[in-house]
């Protein structure tokens, strides 16, 4: 493999497929993602509806880009969130929510909140999205964190 983070085979060029970890209580919900990511043929897609459980496959270097919802059982968003930062602070993270939960949320995690907004690495993504909206933002915080990472930036 060489810098630009394509994969050369028999003489062909692809590029390789960006690791995205999908995180949402409701089932459909990860499912939809999921599909509709991996069909763009750019993402490989790990979905999880229990936050726990995501936590603890959760590897740093392992994914480019973490989705999550912010309302969950057990442990919301916001909390899974710091989680993260604290194990990868380069992950990049965006949230797929409906905008009245963020702002909801924004009452009680004022700092998280603004933290995420500031940061380049992060993104929200309201419910419901169009898969071009979604890519887009995806793409974004993906290229953000890969130019970050490629410099030899830490957060």
């Amino acid at each position: 493999m060489n810098n630009s983070g394509l994969s050369v085979i028999c003489g062909t060029t692809r590029r390789k497929k960006k690791r995205i970890m999908a995180i949402d209580d409701e089932k459909d919900v990860v499912f939809c993602l999921s599909k509709v990511l991996q069909e763009t043929g750019l993402f490989d897609v790990d979905g999880f509806t229990d936050s726990q459980h995501a936590l603890s496959s959760f590897k740093p270097g392992k994914y480019d880009l973490v989705i999550l919802d912010i309302r969950m059982p057990k442990m919301d968003g916001f909390e899974l969130y710091e989680k993260f930062k604290n194990m990868d602070k380069n992950i990049g993270i965006c949230f797929l929510t409906a905008v009245n939960d963020f702002n909801e949320y924004r009452i009680i995690h004022r700092e998280i909140t603004d933290e995420i907004e500031k940061d380049k690495d992060s993104c929200i993504i309201d419910k419901p999205t169009n898969t071009e909206q979604l890519i887009k933002k995806i793409n974004k915080v993906i290229g953000s964190r890969m130019s970050k990472v490629s410099k030899g930036i830490e957060a």
